[in-house]
Protein backbone atom coordinates (compact mmCIF):
# COMPACT_ATOMS: atom_id res chain seq x y z
CA UNK A 1 0.00 0.00 0.00
CA UNK A 2 2.86 2.34 1.04
CA UNK A 3 4.42 1.46 -2.58
CA UNK A 4 1.25 2.71 -4.50
CA UNK A 5 1.50 5.71 -2.08
CA UNK A 6 4.79 6.77 -2.77
CA UNK A 7 3.74 6.21 -6.77
CA UNK A 8 1.26 8.39 -6.53
CA UNK A 9 2.62 11.07 -4.67
CA UNK A 10 5.67 11.02 -7.63
CA UNK A 11 3.61 11.11 -10.57
CA UNK A 12 1.39 13.92 -8.60
CA UNK A 13 4.68 16.08 -8.59
CA UNK A 14 5.53 14.88 -12.20
CA UNK A 15 2.08 16.28 -13.65
CA UNK A 16 1.70 19.30 -11.65
CA UNK A 17 5.34 19.81 -12.11
CA UNK A 18 6.05 20.25 -7.96
CA UNK A 19 9.43 21.53 -7.42
CA UNK A 20 9.24 20.03 -3.88
CA UNK A 21 8.30 17.24 -2.10
CA UNK A 22 8.28 17.40 2.05
CA UNK A 23 10.67 19.86 1.88
CA UNK A 24 12.89 18.30 -0.39
CA UNK A 25 13.24 18.30 -4.10
CA UNK A 26 10.58 16.51 -5.79
CA UNK A 27 11.98 13.84 -7.80
CA UNK A 28 11.32 14.86 -11.38
CA UNK A 29 13.47 17.83 -9.97
CA UNK A 30 16.57 16.07 -9.03
CA UNK A 31 16.47 13.18 -11.61
CA UNK A 32 14.26 14.48 -14.14
CA UNK A 33 10.43 13.94 -15.86
CA UNK A 34 11.63 10.82 -17.31
CA UNK A 35 12.61 9.14 -14.41
CA UNK A 36 9.73 10.20 -12.33
CA UNK A 37 7.40 8.95 -14.90
CA UNK A 38 9.32 5.38 -14.73
CA UNK A 39 9.49 5.61 -10.63
CA UNK A 40 6.06 5.76 -10.50
CA UNK A 41 5.54 3.24 -12.93
CA UNK A 42 7.72 0.48 -11.04
CA UNK A 43 6.33 1.48 -7.72
CA UNK A 44 2.78 0.61 -8.65
CA UNK A 45 4.26 -2.40 -10.67
CA UNK A 46 6.32 -3.85 -7.50
CA UNK A 47 3.45 -3.45 -4.88
CA UNK A 48 0.90 -5.50 -6.99
CA UNK A 49 3.70 -8.21 -8.01
CA UNK A 50 4.78 -8.33 -4.37
CA UNK A 51 1.28 -9.70 -3.33
CA UNK A 52 0.58 -12.12 -6.26
CA UNK A 53 4.04 -13.83 -5.32
CA UNK A 54 2.52 -13.75 -1.73
CA UNK A 55 -0.45 -15.35 -3.34
CA UNK A 56 -2.70 -12.60 -1.80
CA UNK A 57 -5.22 -12.42 -4.41
CA UNK A 58 -8.03 -10.78 -2.32
CA UNK A 59 -5.42 -7.63 -1.58
CA UNK A 60 -4.03 -7.62 -4.82
CA UNK A 61 -8.21 -7.41 -6.08
CA UNK A 62 -8.64 -4.49 -4.05
CA UNK A 63 -5.21 -2.68 -4.39
CA UNK A 64 -5.69 -2.85 -8.21
CA UNK A 65 -8.81 -1.02 -7.75
CA UNK A 66 -7.61 1.54 -6.00
CA UNK A 67 -5.11 2.28 -8.94
CA UNK A 68 -7.87 2.37 -11.49
CA UNK A 69 -9.77 4.34 -9.26
CA UNK A 70 -6.93 7.13 -8.58
CA UNK A 71 -5.97 6.98 -12.21
CA UNK A 72 -9.82 8.00 -13.03
CA UNK A 73 -9.53 10.92 -10.24
CA UNK A 74 -6.50 12.22 -12.18
CA UNK A 75 -8.46 12.43 -15.56
CA UNK A 76 -11.14 13.77 -13.60
CA UNK A 77 -9.04 16.84 -11.61
CA UNK A 78 -8.06 17.89 -16.00
CA UNK A 79 -11.25 17.69 -16.93
CA UNK A 80 -12.27 19.95 -13.72
CA UNK A 81 -9.32 22.45 -13.74
CA UNK A 82 -10.02 25.89 -13.35
CA UNK A 83 -13.99 25.05 -13.62
CA UNK A 84 -15.41 27.35 -10.88
CA UNK A 85 -19.07 25.98 -11.55
CA UNK A 86 -17.38 22.50 -10.08
CA UNK A 87 -20.12 21.21 -7.84
CA UNK A 88 -19.74 19.28 -3.92
CA UNK A 89 -20.91 16.31 -5.21
CA UNK A 90 -18.28 16.39 -8.23
CA UNK A 91 -15.36 17.40 -5.62
CA UNK A 92 -16.54 14.76 -3.35
CA UNK A 93 -16.68 11.96 -6.07
CA UNK A 94 -12.58 13.01 -6.89
CA UNK A 95 -10.78 12.92 -3.36
CA UNK A 96 -12.95 9.96 -2.59
CA UNK A 97 -11.36 8.22 -5.99
CA UNK A 98 -7.70 9.85 -5.42
CA UNK A 99 -7.32 10.03 -1.79
CA UNK A 100 -10.06 8.01 0.31
CA UNK A 101 -9.68 4.76 -1.96
CA UNK A 102 -6.46 4.23 -1.06
CA UNK A 103 -7.23 4.53 2.90
CA UNK A 104 -10.53 2.37 2.45
CA UNK A 105 -8.70 -0.17 0.98
CA UNK A 106 -5.76 -0.28 3.16
CA UNK A 107 -8.48 -0.78 5.98
CA UNK A 108 -10.06 -3.48 3.67
CA UNK A 109 -6.72 -5.45 3.21
CA UNK A 110 -5.52 -5.53 7.02
CA UNK A 111 -9.34 -6.25 8.64
CA UNK A 112 -8.82 -9.30 5.71
CA UNK A 113 -6.25 -10.92 7.56
CA UNK A 114 -7.56 -11.06 10.82
CA UNK A 115 -10.13 -14.07 10.62
CA UNK A 116 -12.13 -12.97 13.47
CA UNK A 117 -13.17 -9.57 11.65
CA UNK A 118 -12.79 -10.72 8.16
CA UNK A 119 -17.03 -10.92 8.40
CA UNK A 120 -16.72 -6.56 9.06
CA UNK A 121 -14.25 -5.53 5.92
CA UNK A 122 -17.53 -3.67 4.53
CA UNK A 123 -17.33 -1.71 8.17
CA UNK A 124 -13.64 -1.34 8.14
CA UNK A 125 -13.35 -0.07 4.22
CA UNK A 126 -16.33 2.66 5.19
CA UNK A 127 -14.24 3.84 8.39
CA UNK A 128 -11.55 3.69 5.79
CA UNK A 129 -12.87 6.03 3.15
CA UNK A 130 -14.49 8.12 5.40
CA UNK A 131 -11.18 8.71 7.28
CA UNK A 132 -9.78 9.62 3.78
CA UNK A 133 -12.32 11.92 3.08
CA UNK A 134 -11.40 13.82 6.30
CA UNK A 135 -7.43 13.71 5.04
CA UNK A 136 -8.23 15.20 1.46
CA UNK A 137 -10.20 18.02 3.01
CA UNK A 138 -8.21 18.85 5.52
CA UNK A 139 -5.29 18.64 3.31
CA UNK A 140 -7.21 21.01 0.99
CA UNK A 141 -8.04 23.22 4.12
CA UNK A 142 -4.01 23.41 4.95
CA UNK A 143 -3.29 25.05 1.62
CA UNK A 144 -5.41 28.34 2.99
CA UNK A 145 -4.22 28.13 6.55
CA UNK A 146 -0.97 26.11 6.34
CA UNK A 147 3.01 27.19 7.47
CA UNK A 148 4.96 26.76 4.05
CA UNK A 149 7.77 25.66 6.60
CA UNK A 150 5.44 23.14 8.33
CA UNK A 151 4.21 21.55 5.59
CA UNK A 152 7.29 20.65 3.30
CA UNK A 153 5.69 22.29 0.08
CA UNK A 154 3.76 25.71 -1.07
CA UNK A 155 0.79 27.04 -0.10
CA UNK A 156 -1.68 28.30 -2.48
CA UNK A 157 -0.79 25.55 -5.22
CA UNK A 158 -3.89 23.95 -5.78
CA UNK A 159 -5.26 27.50 -7.03
CA UNK A 160 -2.18 28.53 -8.59
CA UNK A 161 -2.79 24.68 -10.76
CA UNK A 162 -6.29 25.44 -11.13
CA UNK A 163 -7.66 23.12 -8.71
CA UNK A 164 -10.66 24.30 -7.20
CA UNK A 165 -11.22 22.42 -3.96
CA UNK A 166 -14.06 22.42 -1.11
CA UNK A 167 -13.05 25.73 0.59
CA UNK A 168 -13.48 27.51 -2.42
CA UNK A 169 -16.49 25.42 -3.76
CA UNK A 170 -18.01 26.40 -0.77
CA UNK A 171 -16.99 30.42 -0.52
CA UNK A 172 -18.14 30.98 -4.16
CA UNK A 173 -21.44 29.11 -3.29
CA UNK A 174 -21.98 31.63 -0.38
CA UNK A 175 -20.38 34.87 -1.80
CA UNK A 176 -22.20 38.29 -2.94
CA UNK A 177 -22.37 38.49 -6.99
CA UNK A 178 -20.05 41.54 -6.64
CA UNK A 179 -16.99 38.93 -5.48
CA UNK A 180 -17.89 36.01 -7.43
CA UNK A 181 -17.17 38.60 -10.54
CA UNK A 182 -13.85 39.74 -9.49
CA UNK A 183 -12.92 35.82 -8.84
CA UNK A 184 -14.69 34.82 -11.50
CA UNK A 185 -12.45 36.90 -13.30
CA UNK A 186 -9.36 35.81 -11.82
CA UNK A 187 -10.06 32.43 -12.10
CA UNK A 188 -9.90 32.52 -16.29
CA UNK A 189 -6.21 33.18 -16.15
CA UNK A 190 -4.50 29.96 -16.92
CA UNK A 191 -1.27 31.39 -16.53
CA UNK A 192 0.63 29.84 -12.68
CA UNK A 193 2.71 33.09 -12.57
CA UNK A 194 -0.67 35.04 -12.82
CA UNK A 195 -2.69 32.91 -10.46
CA UNK A 196 0.60 33.25 -7.94
CA UNK A 197 0.06 36.54 -8.00
CA UNK A 198 -3.63 36.99 -7.23
CA UNK A 199 -3.93 34.36 -4.42
CA UNK A 200 -3.44 36.70 -1.12
CA UNK A 201 -7.00 38.06 -2.47
CA UNK A 202 -8.20 34.58 -3.27
CA UNK A 203 -7.44 33.78 0.10
CA UNK A 204 -9.14 36.43 1.89
CA UNK A 205 -12.46 35.77 -0.52
CA UNK A 206 -12.17 32.25 0.90
CA UNK A 207 -11.89 32.98 4.41
CA UNK A 208 -14.38 35.51 4.32
CA UNK A 209 -17.58 33.95 2.75
CA UNK A 210 -16.62 31.00 5.35
CA UNK A 211 -15.13 28.93 3.42
CA UNK A 212 -12.78 27.21 5.59
CA UNK A 213 -15.34 26.78 8.11
CA UNK A 214 -17.63 24.77 5.67
CA UNK A 215 -14.99 22.59 4.96
CA UNK A 216 -13.92 21.86 8.57
CA UNK A 217 -17.48 21.02 9.60
CA UNK A 218 -17.56 18.85 6.87
CA UNK A 219 -14.74 17.25 8.14
CA UNK A 220 -15.52 16.73 11.41
CA UNK A 221 -19.09 15.23 9.75
CA UNK A 222 -17.14 12.58 8.09
CA UNK A 223 -14.70 11.80 11.07
CA UNK A 224 -17.47 11.47 12.98
CA UNK A 225 -19.28 8.84 10.57
CA UNK A 226 -15.77 7.11 10.45
CA UNK A 227 -15.97 6.48 13.76
CA UNK A 228 -19.67 5.73 14.39
CA UNK A 229 -19.01 2.99 11.53
CA UNK A 230 -16.87 1.05 14.16
CA UNK A 231 -19.17 0.67 16.65
CA UNK A 232 -20.48 -2.79 15.51
CA UNK A 233 -17.56 -4.18 14.93
CA UNK A 234 -14.86 -2.76 17.12
CA UNK A 235 -14.47 -2.25 20.75
CA UNK A 236 -12.15 -1.23 23.39
CA UNK A 237 -8.29 -0.69 23.23
CA UNK A 238 -8.64 -1.48 19.21
CA UNK A 239 -11.65 0.85 18.31
CA UNK A 240 -10.19 3.52 21.06
CA UNK A 241 -7.04 3.55 19.22
CA UNK A 242 -8.68 4.05 15.56
CA UNK A 243 -10.90 7.02 16.83
CA UNK A 244 -7.84 8.73 18.33
CA UNK A 245 -6.06 7.83 14.65
CA UNK A 246 -9.58 10.18 13.09
CA UNK A 247 -8.75 12.82 15.62
CA UNK A 248 -5.32 13.05 15.20
CA UNK A 249 -6.28 13.85 10.95
CA UNK A 250 -9.20 16.35 12.13
CA UNK A 251 -6.90 18.05 14.60
CA UNK A 252 -3.83 18.26 12.98
CA UNK A 253 -5.11 21.48 11.45
CA UNK A 254 -4.61 23.07 15.13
Amino acid sequence: VELVHTATLVHDDFIDEAVTRRGLPAVNVKFGSSAALIMGDYLYSKALYNLCQAGLHHAVELLARTTVLMSEAEMLQLEYRYDMEISEKSYMQVIYQKTASLIENSCRIGVSFNPRLADAEEAFGVFGAKTGLVFQITDDIFDYLGDERRLGKPTGQDWEEGRITLPLIAAWRNATPEARKRIGELATETESEVRAACWPEVKTFVTDFGGVDYAFEKAREFGEEAKSALAPVASGPQKDLLAVAVEYVINRLN
